[in-house]
């Protein structure tokens, strides 16, 4: 290709410094919270930047009549517009990275914006009326602004460029990482505490993320159904671990699946499950599953991988790209074919080991050192391309001091 790549041979950033808004990457985990707490760490520890971050202080919901998550809204929108200008103004960076989808559109400095999915676009059925409007309005002009875009996997940058039709060198696949040092295969004491704190007491099928239409959970449900029914279950569990995203519907079909299906005793919702518990819960996992109908990239199939643990996960958008040849990949919405992969690796010891092995391997190609290089890189492009044509007017602004 003759588009012009950063080149991430020499990424050094001693000397700058860098504000990430923080105001939409999450106060609990999430993706973007994962990926904003790890590529920052990274950039200060391993590559020396200086990160400062900004975020909305917390509204006064209670002196409001508006339901709490209502000001809560208004309020990011008010301080992402307007307060954040003012934060950026005193701190005087070289640059700004909204590390989740949007941020000011009028910023002082050079912007980079991540944009980790399209899925707002591809099922807008998916997220609430207000969440819509939102992003369909401030992405596109967030894009817009940034003087560059980073993408969490290639297929994701492929859907941004098709999607908000921006000029391809502006969009850069940057992959995220897993940590190493705490996603790994665990044994014995590691893991007892984690599994008696949460009643785990038999084996267990896991997914991990939030309860979100597009995580398309209901599928999982009725391949779960399919295995009771033909005796092949052996009283396992389906065990849910995330939690209900403000914006994002879905869990009130999950719940009438369950019931439907009569499956109360076998669904284990175990809500939000801090960071410091989550390598145990998927040592303790027999498989680890992700039927998503979108991501952009798919962060627990590298997190189970790294765990040693086999993984079945969708056919779509990124997952091929991140997993590679080490999960089985199942359409979506083919129950059945879910419930095919099920008992396979769930009745075949030696499948289960030598899809370990080849995950263990898959991820050791993800680290946030090499997410954090490629960001610094994207920096770089953005800090020696100051006439860059697209850039909202922020060019001139935020040079190196």
């Amino acid at each position: 290709s003759d588009i012009k790549r950063p080149d991430v041979a020499d990424a050094a950033g001693e000397g700058l410094h860098v504000v990430w808004d923080m105001t939409h990457a999450g106060r609990i985990r999430t993706g973007t919270g994962v990926y904003a707490q790890n590529v920052t760490a990274a950039l200060q520890e391993t590559f020396g930047v200086r990160v400062s971050t900004l975020t909305a202080p917390r509204p006064l919901a209670h002196r409001s009549v508006l339901p709490a998550r209502a000001v809560r809204g208004v309020h990011q929108v008010m301080w992402t517009q307007f307060g954040l200008r003012a934060g950026l103004r005193r701190l005087k960076p070289d640059l700004l990275h909204a590390p989740a989808f949007v941020s000011t559109l009028m910023p002082p400095c050079p912007l980079v914006v991540t944009i980790h999915d399209m899925a707002y676009v591809r099922f807008p059925q998916h997220y609430s009326k207000p969440w819509l409007w939102y992003t369909k309005l401030l992405v596109p002009l967030a894009a817009r602004r940034a003087r560059a875009i980073i993408a969490v996997s290639e297929h994701a940058r492929q859907d941004i460029l098709r999607h908000l039709r921006l000029p391809p060198q502006k969009v850069h696949a940057v992959l995220l990482g897993v940590d190493l040092e705490r996603f790994r295969p665990l044994f014995g004491l590691a893991t007892e505490a984690v599994a008696r704190r949460y009643g785990l007491d038999t084996p267990f099928i896991l997914h991990v993320g939030n309860l979100a239409a597009r995580k398309n959970i209901p599928t999982l449900l009725r391949a779960a159904s399919l295995l009771k029914n033909a005796h092949s279950w052996e009283g396992r569990k389906v065990v849910l671990a995330g939690g209900v995203t403000p914006g994002l519907p879905g869990y009130a079909d999950i719940k009438a699946t369950v019931e439907a299906l009569g499956l109360e005793a076998d669904v284990v919702f175990l809500g939000h499950v801090p960071d410091d518990d989550l390598p145990a819960l998927y040592n303790l996992a027999d498989v680890v599953v992700m039927p998503t109908l979108h991501e952009g990239f798919g962060v627990p199939v590298i997190e189970g991988m790294a765990c040693g643990r086999p993984v079945i996960a969708a056919d779509t958008s990124s997952i091929p790209e991140v997993a590679g040849d080490a999960a089985i990949l199942v359409h979506p919405k083919d129950v059945e074919g879910w419930a095919e992969a099920l008992h396979r690796v769930l009745s075949d010891r030696g499948l289960r080991q030598e899809m370990a092995e080849r995950g263990l391997a898959r991820a050791r190609a993800f680290t946030w050192e090499n997410t954090a290089r490629k960001t610094l890189a994207v920096y770089r492009h953005v800090l020696g391309n100051g006439s860059h044509s697209d850039d909202g007017g922020a060019a001139s602004a935020g040079g190196r001091r």
